[in-house]
């Protein structure tokens, strides 16, 4: 069996598993172009076995790992959907796409002659395809970003429920939806958070049609002989936790611990917020806490979809197999950003802490030279589109922000740089910017003005506190590392910061 192929069903598969090694592959001819298969999962952690998370089923995601390279420390620059796309998929950081929140994605009007990595692939003669989920697009904003493509993006929509609401629940969504058009609210409130769905199929939820559309696009792609850059967005595991309920069987209820924690010691009213997005779905409580229960259930939807996408993940690499494109395809896959489990206490993403900036990063080349191999380098976001130009031997751009990983490809132990940087707003008027070292977080937050003024910091020892739960700020005894922290984080942003660049509301 070649090592990319989907195994079914997917319980069996993890008992049955063994590793196996990819033949060598032949050398793509000299004429031929590099090919990109760039995977975006939603809210995806590192919490996959590859990653040495136990008992999660992810064969097809793992066996990728094997053969290529594992990034273990990988950091988003933006902890929400909308802002982190703009920013990997352009190679640019927040304060330069100027991108803080979903409902501000207008790249191209903060950044005059943008060119975006797709685009660079298209403008060389590239067929560049987004199928799915790559640049961020909601009710509201329904497109994607045209320039960037060959052909308009494929978005399949809808959260993808089967058995859609109890009358309790369509009751209150109905009560909520009046609400809503009384208030002069577009759109509808959402749905239910999770649903194991009873006699369901892979394709009938909108990652599946995801993978059909990519089955059509590879088939083309391969009679036209074309090189291509093909974005492959999966929804999943994001919030509503909705799939098959055969992934659901996988991780018994009775199995799922809880990981809820208290607000860090010193954290401040910035540093998180109460669950805002897990909030709007109709069965979540309003306020307070969650219950037992429901924390369980929430863990085994998202462990259940995880399960889920990784078998839609090896769907695709069966078709890149079986059309013959993987001996000339570099294949790069992440997660947009993490997510809080009730850690910290809050669920979801939008922070500054560990849980939520960081995410999986996995590289695979035909000619891997460390198959298998982990990197503990400290990366970002910002460094996959120049490493995914060099690796399809593009030149790269000039307003490339980040740094090409391809040095760390040849050598896992290579010197790199010593951190990472992420940020997140809070309600437009204060701006939290966070450094990640090997030992330290800082994270400065400056309230907006001219000039700009620090309205509080969070300080955490990871080698004594490596769950970011106590800040020492304002710990004389860290006075020292905490200053060569924030000439780090002015470095970085030493056009920003200060002063704050305007923000866009």
């Amino acid at each position: 069996m070649h090592p990319f192929k989907h195994l079914l069903p997917v319980a069996a598969a993890a008992a049955a598993f063994s590793p196996q090694v990819i033949p060598a592959l032949q050398a793509a001819q000299p004429e031929k172009k590099t090919n990109v298969v760039f995977f975006v999962l939603d809210d995806l952690l590192p919490r996959l076995n590859c990653y040495g998370e136990k008992g999660m089923v992810t064969p097809n995601i793992d066996r990728l790992a094997r053969e290529g390279m594992v990034f273990d420390n990988a950091y988003c620059q933006y902890a929400v959907c909308g802002p982190s796309r703009a920013s990997f998929l352009t190679g640019l950081r927040p304060d330069t796409t100027r991108c803080y929140n979903n409902g501000n994605l207008q790249v191209r009007e903060n950044v005059p002659n943008l060119v975006t990595m797709p685009q660079h692939f298209k403008n060389n003669g590239y067929e560049s395809l987004a199928i799915g989920k790559i640049f961020h697009h909601s009710s509201t904003q329904p497109g994607d970003d045209e320039q960037s493509w060959s052909r308009p993006a494929f978005h399949p929509g809808g959260p993808g429920y089967r058995h859609y609401f109890n009358k309790e629940t369509l009751d209150y969504m109905a009560d909520l939806r009046k609400k809503h058009q009384a208030k002069g609210k577009k759109g509808s409130p959402r749905g239910i958070s999770f649903e194991a769905g009873e006699h369901s199929t892979d394709d009938q939820y909108p990652d599946g049609l995801v993978v059909a559309r990519v089955t059509e696009a590879l088939k083309e792609l391969k009679e036209s002989q074309k090189p291509f850059f093909l974005g492959v967005g999966f929804q999943k595991p994001h919030v509503p936790f909705v799939c098959p309920k055969k992934y659901w069987d996988l991780y018994p209820l009775e199995s799922i611990e809880l990981e809820e924690t208290p607000l860090p010691e010193g954290a401040n009213e910035f540093s998180v917020v109460d669950s805002k997005e897990l909030r709007t779905y109709a069965d979540i409580p309003k306020e307070g806490p969650f219950s037992p229960e429901l924390q369980k259930n929430l863990i085994r939807g998202y462990k259940a979809c995880v399960s889920f996408v990784d078998a839609q993940v090896g769907k695709v690499l069966d078709e890149l197999e079986k059309n013959g494109l993987m001996e000339n395809t570099v294949i790069v896959l992440i997660g947009d950003h993490g997510y809080h489990f009730g850690d910290h206490a809050t669920w979801g993403k939008q922070t500054n802490f560990e849980n939520a900036t960081r995410a999986p990063l996995i590289v695979w080349t035909p000619k891997m030279k460390n198959k298998g191999q982990h990197t503990q380098a400290l990366v970002e976001f910002v460094d996959i589109a120049p490493t995914i130009t060099e690796l399809a031997g593009l030149p790269q751009l000039k307003a490339f922000e980040g740094k090409s990983l391809v040095p760390l490809l040849e050598n896992p132990g290579a010197p790199w740089k010593d951190a990472a940087y992420s940020q997140y707003e809070r309600n437009t008027s204060v701006m939290g910017h966070t450094v990640r070292t090997k030992d330290y977080r800082l994270v400065q937050w400056y309230r907006r003005g001219n000039p700009p003024t620090l309205a509080a910091e969070e300080l955490y020892d990871l080698k004594k506190d490596p769950t970011e739960m106590k800040s020492v700020a304002a710990d004389p005894s860290y006075k020292k590392v905490k200053a060569q922290l924030l000439a780090k984080l002015q470095e970085n942003w030493k056009n920003e910061l200060p002063p704050w660049p305007a923000l866009q509301k």
